[in-house]
């Protein structure tokens, strides 16, 4: 039996205080009113991990058993205030504020708890069996929807250790396989109910009529929100060469991850805020790992050295965005909100699309033969795509995206007696 606990302990003190001074005329060397922004802050986050341990060799046989219950909580806490307007530069407490002072305040907390089991078996270092599962409950989830559960299995089979296996240059070989399940929990403490401002006043009756006061709500609540799941499947080949002095590993991934975690935007017009966290899509990842390393030294064993590549293919792919879930834009590369990316169905997240540009007007000819209003020499020319004369949202297409489809690496380090370098 094993106990862990961990515990962290915050408080932090903020203060900041502009004075009221005057340099000269220039807006940047002079300030009219004092400020003070000052906020106490307390933080605690507490772990708490209990296991058992059951480990047995027989025969050929060899089972690890683990059991584990944990407990972690987070809890946080902030007062504070602004306050402007001080008599003097030298009181600087918010008491002596001769303007309103504004009072803010915080509290964030949530629960994790969860159960697990694993057990390990291994048969005569040839074939070897793993299994674990483990059950988590947020409290950032409705009671209806707390717990996930999520298992995970893999396998292996060393072939070089069977008797059948010829003696050549290849020493080493090992076949795997690996399937798993892991949730995410990445919203805020409070996403599943609504959010509330009561310190709202209007004036129904105009500006220089009495205030009233009342509340809105100031977040859509969404409590069917439920745990973000992504199933992993690896298989994979590890080979060893003259001892292992050469080594080579291949494996195909392949990564799902399902009702994804995100916050998508909702109308301005509701008065309900800008977007809604909801379980709003599915994006699968898959490709190739390939990693080489080679070892030697010298005759005489001063000098070694080793020598290595990697290599990755991946395709990035939005299967699905969820009910009713419209494309999702981002990118935003203008004050004018034009934006360059677009995440949808049977496209990588975050897209490239838009405009296809041919070249640009360089003489008034060309601008008149595309009976283009309102371009100037200089502007670019985008190609009609549908044909149609006009140049608008009809022609913009997907131009590719930011997500590598082929990465590599080398490395190289060498020692030579007491002294070593490296090479990336």
């Amino acid at each position: 039996y094993k106990l862990n606990l961990g515990i962290n302990y915050l408080l932090a003190h903020n203060y900041t205080f502009t004075p009221q001074y005057f340099l000269s005329t220039s807006q940047e060397a002079s300030n009219d009113i004092s400020q003070l922004n000052e906020t106490f802050s307390r933080g605690l986050s507490l772990l708490v991990e209990n296991t058992l341990n059951f480990n047995r060799t027989f025969g050929g046989h060899g089972i690890d058993v683990v059991a584990g219950y944990t407990y972690q909580r987070d809890e946080a806490r902030s007062a504070g205030g602004v306050g402007s307007a001080f008599p003097s530069n030298d009181l600087r407490v918010l008491s002596a504020a001769t303007d309103d002072t504004d009072i803010v305040g915080l509290v964030q907390e949530n629960t994790l708890l969860s159960v697990l089991g694993r057990i390990n078996y291994v048969y005569d270092r040839r074939y070897m069996v793993s299994a674990t599962i483990r059950q988590d409950g947020s409290s950032r989830f409705a009671k209806t929807n707390r717990w996930g559960t999520f298992p995970s299995v893999s396998a292996g089979w060393r072939i070089s250790e069977e008797s059948f296996f010829p003696e050549s240059a290849l020493t080493n070989l090992k076949i795997r396989a690996s399937y798993g399940i892991l949730g995410s929990q990445n919203i805020g403490n409070y996403d599943i109910i609504s959010g509330i401002n009561i310190l709202n006043n209007y004036n129904f009756a105009g500006v220089n009529s009495p205030t009233s006061s009342g509340s809105i709500i100031r977040q859509l609540a969404n409590p069917t929100l439920i745990w973000e799941t992504t199933k992993t499947t690896n298989v994979g080949i590890d080979a060893g060469f003259w001892n292992d002095k050469l080594t080579l590993t291949v494996e195909y991934f392949k990564k799902r991850s399902e009702d994804i975690l995100t916050s998508l935007p909702i109308p301005l017009h509701g008065g309900l805020g800008n977007s809604l966290t909801s379980n709003a899509a599915t994006i699968e990842n898959q490709g190739f790992e390939l990693q080489a390393n080679y070892r030697g030294s010298s005759g005489s064993g001063d000098f070694r050295y080793q020598v290595g590549i990697n290599l990755t293919t991946l395709n990035n792919n939005v299967v699905a965005l969820g009910e009713n879930v419209n494309p999702i834009i981002g990118g935003g590369i203008s004050q004018s909100g034009v934006v360059a990316t677009r995440t949808d169905v049977g496209q990588p997240v975050g897209a490239f699309y838009g405009y296809v540009i041919e070249g640009v007007y360089n003489s008034q000819a060309d601008i008149d033969a595309d009976g283009r209003l309102n371009a100037v020499l200089g502007d670019f020319n985008y190609l009609d795509i549908n044909g149609d004369g006009q140049i608008n949202s009809e022609d913009q297409r997907y131009l590719g995206d930011a997500i590598p489809d082929l990465t590599y690496g080398f490395n190289f380090s060498g020692s030579y007696k007491a002294f070593d370098f490296s090479l990336f």
